[in-house]
């Protein structure tokens, strides 16, 4: 009777010490912050996208006088200028303002992404110039402008590209998941709806 009773007392205590270890290991690491401290860990955090897009400018509305029948008469004045770039889209954690912590959960709100132009590149070789007989060639000044402004079309399709936003704001939840749920937090993370800021 008592070697009965001394097993179950044993199953019993295995029982408990199996629900404390379990309950100690779920806990272990689980760090309460406060706003704070949450703000000083944002301040070492950027999430970051590199993306590519390509634009052929048409440069035909540039012609020498404003007269079509003398246009028509001389022969048309026409280039294509491909241009290529990369743009970073950066959200940067540090300018977060909203956030909320409520138990185990934290909220934040993403701030604008930053939009910056990388670099770019024109395609020379794929440029295409159609150009009248009695009409002079495109100047490399002329070139350059127009490469201005494929430039400036470039960042407003980036600036308007959800795609590219998207991709951001997913690497962004990532590292955020990744920074607070290793403490033990359930992180959610809400998207900020306006455009991103062009810094260049």
């Amino acid at each position: 009777m008592n070697l009965e009773l001394n097993k179950v007392l044993k199953t019993i205590a295995c029982v408990f010490l199996c629900v404390f270890f379990f309950m100690g290991c779920k806990n272990f690491g689980q760090k309460e912050i406060n706003l704070d401290e949450a703000r000083d860990m944002l301040n070492h955090e950027t999430a970051m996208y590199i993306a590519h897009q390509k634009i052929s400018s048409n440069a035909s509305k540039q012609v020498e006088g404003t007269i079509e029948s003398i246009k028509t008469f001389f022969g048309n004045r026409e280039i294509l200028l491909p241009v290529e770039a990369n743009f970073k889209y950066t959200i940067v954690f540090s300018e977060i303002d909203d956030i909320k912590i409520d138990g185990r959960t934290i909220t934040l709100t993403l701030p604008r992404t930053h939009l910056e132009l990388d670099n770019y590149n024109v395609l020379w070789d794929e440029v295409r110039e159609n150009v009248g007989l009695l009409r002079s060639s495109f100047s490399q000044k002329e070139k350059d402008e127009i490469v201005a402004v494929a430039k400036e079309e470039l960042k407003t399709k980036a600036c308007e590209n959800t795609k590219y936003i998207d991709a951001t704001n997913r690497i962004a939840k990532e590292q955020l998941n990744k920074l607070f749920g290793n403490l033990g937090y359930d992180v959610v993370v809400n998207y900020s709806i306006s455009l991103p800021i062009i810094n260049n």
